[in-house]
């Protein structure tokens, strides 16, 4: 027997645990620039390049509004994902989704295209959280069955 939740809504908002994840990533990636035993010319490139990349995301990352991402369970188990330029119908949640700890890794798959969206707990209400983590056990587990 299928086993079905109710429809709801995500609205994603900015998430200060990813931006704390990510910023603590490149850090890493910063030193591992420096803690190796290459040439300093190579290390100053490496630095520069890894230094440029994280520019870049940070300066993209908030040019993209997370507040305008939403995110539709409905009942039958489909998923809609609405976005400033992208609306995604009748999408199904793909059983490589997991939830480790506070994140959430969703992939979404429709007739089209693949979509993967990276969420905290941070990034929506503790009733939306509450509703998202339910939905992601009922529907992994019919995934998982044959």
């Amino acid at each position: 027997m299928k086993k079905f939740v109710p429809p709801f809504e995500v609205k994603i908002q900015s998430s200060s645990i990813l931006r704390r994840l990510y910023l603590s990533f490149f850090v890493l990636i910063f030193l591992s620039c420096w803690l190796n035993e290459l040439a300093l010319s190579f290390q100053l490139v490496l630095s520069f390049i890894t230094l440029a990349i994280a520019v870049r995301f940070f300066y993209l990352n908030t040019l993209n509004d997370y507040k305008k991402i939403t995110i539709r369970c409905r009942s039958d188990g489909s998923w809609s994902i609405y976005q400033s330029g992208l609306i995604m119908e009748n999408c199904r949640l793909r059983d490589t989704s997991a939830l480790i700890g506070p994140l959430y890794f969703l992939h979404f798959e429709s007739n089209k295209k693949r979509v993967n969206v990276l969420l905290a707990n941070d990034s929506m209400t503790r009733e939306e959280a509450r509703k998202l983590r339910m939905a992601l056990r009922v529907y992994k587990s019919q995934l998982m069955q044959p």
